[in-house]
């Protein structure tokens, strides 16, 4: 946990939860973990507003809680899942892309409440649907919800388990059955139907009125009280993972390639453990019964693909076996080391030309080398070649290892080898890229805050025209001049410039992605 990480928490958490939940979770990081009544004093808030505080940050995962020996309940943050927010648009996309636009809304509602119930979710998200003028129905919103529950992009939270005589509940882990995370409980929504379809049948009530109903209406027994369900992180960082290496063999290869990898790792999701450094070996049968009829890939060109994607230097792709047309088997820890050196290297050669991105790719090659042997194979002078070298070690980009001849390491009697330590250059990179992601978030925020006033009039022109049915193009455009020229111009200028700045935070976010599961591929044997 670096400096960086921790100043990115805390943005991230003054964003979204407010000045409170930001001093509270800095608090705990710093301490480790701590109890209720120091964190009440240290943060200088009352007691009921950290209670309040931390029941919302538990409901998200950010804190958990434990019994202490000593009696006492503990609290405790997590890094991890603060920096988790910076996929959220990645994981509403995913679920869009695979089951639809009831799925996005049900991932936005979950991440946005942090834990809900099965009927909770559906009411809220076809109460949306109404709003839209969708014709989905709650049946249609369950389907969905199932199907995520299925794939395990959704899973339930574990039960409470009181105990008299201790001072606070316990979560029960079920490790002996894993998957009743993600078993589809009986849900009663015929009631539901019912309730809506009373409450819209009611014209004359107001709409403030309407809202409280069908939220109430959502609270009653729908035969899933007290089964709460939330985002299946893990899942959805490992479907991440299957796009980064999809996506790298489609640039690299062709969009073909691209997508019988992405056939292979779908029959390797339910056979190969999530923790697993390479998928179980897949046949080359079951790999081509995959593959969609109208890709019209035959088995000649199968092969083709498969000896190209085997032979690329990268070898994350492996042949195993000769059974079933052949065995094949990803290795992830490959992918992602070949991915990241791919960032290292596009960074060497942005900031320090192609020269050095030359000496770099000869010393990842080569292992170690002199500072001579490098002049020679790179073909760079002397006096160039050295300064080089100490800019890529001055940045740690580059490690020298001293080799004595004698006991004594005497400079004159002594080899410098210069190297390459890969996993020390991604750490490296990955503060660096949490830092650049902490000020493109600041620089956003300002440029938010500082034209706050013409935004919030953008607004309420906006909602103004939403909100009126049958508007005739005069007055919309009478309307619409409540915004002069000049401040259009401003805000045309501030879209361009937020647009340039969300794509820096996706851009940085697939760096430090790709970072993050090499330094955890790396660190598994």
């Amino acid at each position: 946990m670096s400096l960086e990480q921790i100043k990115l928490c805390s943005f991230i958490l003054r964003e979204h939860f407010g000045e409170v939940a930001e001093k509270i979770v800095n608090y705990l990081l710093r301490k480790g973990s701590t109890s209720l009544k120091p964190l009440t004093t240290e943060c200088g808030f009352t007691l009921d507003k950290v209670k309040r505080c931390l029941a919302a940050l538990i409901q998200h995962g950010i804190v958990t809680f434990s019994q202490h020996k000593a009696g006492f309940v503990e609290y405790f943050a997590s890094v991890d899942n603060v920096l988790s927010y910076l996929f959220f648009p990645q994981y509403i996309n995913c679920a869009k892309t695979l089951f639809g636009d009831e799925s996005e809304l049900i991932i936005e509602e979950l991440l946005h409440q942090g834990q809900l119930t099965m009927s909770g979710t559906i009411n809220r998200v076809t109460q949306r649907l109404a709003q839209a003028e969708s014709s989905q129905d709650v049946y249609g919103v369950r389907d969905k919800f199932v199907d995520l529950i299925k794939t395990q992009f959704v899973k339930q939270c574990p039960l409470l388990t009181p105990d008299s005589k201790a001072r606070s509940p316990a979560f029960a882990e079920d490790t002996e059955n894993p998957e009743q995370a993600f078993t589809v409980p009986q849900v009663d929504l015929a009631g539901l139907v019912k309730r809506k379809r009373k409450i819209s049948d009611d014209e004359n009530e107001d709409h403030a009125r309407k809202k409280r109903k069908l939220e109430n209406s959502a609270a009653e027994k729908c035969g899933d009280e007290g089964i709460y369900w939330t985002i299946n992180h893990a899942r959805f960082q490992q479907y991440l993972r299957d796009q980064a290496i999809v996506t790298a063999v489609s640039r690299k290869v062709d969009v073909r390639a691209g997508e019988i990898i992405a056939c292979f790792l779908r029959i390797s999701e339910m056979k190969t453990a999530s923790e697993s450094i390479s998928t179980n070996a897949i046949t080359y049968n079951e790999i081509f019964q995959s593959l969609p009829k109208e890709m019209g890939i035959t088995r000649q060109i199968l092969d083709q693909y498969l000896r190209i994607i085997v032979e690329d230097a990268s070898d994350f792709l492996q042949k195993t076996g000769d059974s079933g047309g052949g065995m094949f088997a990803i290795n992830f820890q490959r992918a992602f080391k070949h991915l990241c050196q791919a960032h290292v290297q596009s960074v060497i050669g942005e900031k320090y030309g192609s020269k050095c991105l030359r000496v770099y790719r000869l010393l990842a090659m080569k292992g170690h080398l002199e500072q001579k042997q490098i002049e020679e194979m790179a073909m760079i002078p002397a006096k160039e070649a050295k300064e080089m070298l100490y800019s890529l070690f001055d940045e740690q980009l580059v490690t020298i290892k001293e080799v004595p001849k004698t006991p004594d390491h005497a400079p004159s009697r002594t080899f410098y080898l210069f190297g390459i330590q890969l996993n020390q250059v991604a750490r490296m990179l990955l503060q660096k890229t949490t830092k650049a992601m902490l000020n493109v978030c600041l620089r956003r925020a300002h440029e938010t805050q500082q034209h706050r006033r013409l935004l919030e009039k953008q607004q309420r022109m906006e909602a103004i025209i939403a909100s009126m049915e049958n508007l005739e193009e005069e007055q919309k455009t009478e309307i619409e001049e409540m915004v002069t020229p000049a401040e259009k111009a401003q805000l045309s200028k501030i879209k361009k410039m937020t647009h340039k700045l969300e794509q820096c935070e996706s851009q940085l976010c697939d760096t430090m992605f790709v970072m993050e599961m090499y330094i955890k591929y790396a660190h598994m044997k």
